[in-house]
């Protein structure tokens, strides 16, 4: 045999003896994921595990494809026309307890903490739940902070606050925030303050009282899936799991370089405020907790806590157990979640 040959034969040998064993395992290697909305900042991780290779090392080819909210990111996974969605894990508890016979599954938690919050301006900030008292706030009827916000007063021992809300299109509330003419704004932190900031407010001038903060402390942006596709195929959902786990710890430790592979998927978006919105989500994902657990580190009592809150907000058909809503069965190693 010439020498090429062997060095050929060699070199082929290696690259199978060192693939990793998911590669050739999985059952479903042709995958799609729905984002709950579109390409930004917060979901640059996924992009990025993407264009680094680590899904295809894991032998899946994923589609990954742009949302228009949770509620349609969950329905699409548990009706199986995708079989990966990413979405806000409340709204995903909210969808199985009345449709207790298509539930979803979240089996990574990116945010360990909601954001939901209330937005204002620190020249006259609302810094806890008794500061609404007679503030004008943006909230629309179904919206999750609006829903949320008599639990915020309730928890905090609150009765005669009255808040008046100002129901205005999204459109425009930004503008009027900017220009004073309104003392807060509500929603989830990584979409208000960052368009709030694109009209030259600066961060430092805002002020952002977290809901998990005030007593509402609930999950945020999970992955999931229907629970048949995770049955049927738990080599794929783990695989699935590992890659976007270190596209995520990436991130975390490397937000520029993330939003530059965003940028080249996206190349409409603003950098800098993407970048801005990386940061904001950062903060929602590394926690104390998962600091000294690892990523989606989730406890009994918080997600029990979880179920109850909206439990509590929207009577369910059949209220979902812990088992009914998470599992941690696809999980790496908690030292591999750690971020350094």
């Amino acid at each position: 045999m010439k020498l090429r040959s062997v060095l050929q034969a060699a070199l082929a040998a290696i690259a199978i003896g060192t693939a990793p064993a998911a590669s050739a395992q999985v059952e479903q290697p042709n995958v799609k994921l729905l984002l709950d909305w579109v390409y930004d900042g917060a979901h640059a991780f996924i992009l990025a595990a993407d264009a680094k290779g680590y899904f295809k090392q894991e032998g899946l080819n994923v589609q990954i494809d742009a949302g228009t909210g949770s509620g349609v990111a969950v329905q699409n996974a548990a009706s199986g026309v995708y079989q990966f969605a990413i979405a806000d894990f409340p709204t995903m508890v909210q969808f199985n307890g009345k449709n207790p016979d298509k539930m979803t599954t979240a089996f990574y938690m990116v945010f360990d903490q909601t954001p939901i919050a209330i937005m204002s301006l620190k020249s006259k900030p609302i810094r806890t739940a008794a500061d609404l008292d007679g503030k004008k706030i943006t909230g629309r009827p179904g919206q999750a902070a609006y829903l949320l916000t008599p639990l915020l007063l309730k928890r905090a021992g609150i009765t005669n606050a009255k808040i008046d809300w100002q129901n205005v299109s999204p459109q425009v509330e930004g503008a009027l925030f900017a220009r004073g003419g309104l003392d807060g704004m509500s929603g989830f932190s990584i979409s208000q303050a960052i368009a709030v900031a694109e009209l030259g407010v600066k961060m430092e001038d805002m002020h952002i009282m977290k809901f998990a903060d005030q007593g509402v402390d609930l999950y945020g942006l999970a992955f999931l899936t229907s629970k048949s596709f995770m049955e049927q195929n738990p080599k794929t959902v783990q695989a699935f799991t590992r890659a976007v786990n270190k596209g995520l710890k990436d991130a975390m430790t490397d937000p520029k370089g993330t939003i530059e592979i965003l940028s080249k998927r996206a190349p409409l978006i603003k950098t800098q405020f993407e970048l801005l919105r990386l940061s904001l989500a950062k903060d929602l994902v590394l926690t104390p907790n998962t600091k000294e657990h690892g990523l989606s580190s989730v406890t009994p009592a918080r997600l029990q806590n979880t179920i109850d809150t909206i439990a509590e907000l929207d009577k369910p058909v059949r209220k979902p157990t812990p088992a009914d809503v998470y599992t941690d069965r696809f999980l790496p190693a908690a030292a591999d979640r750690k971020v350094k």
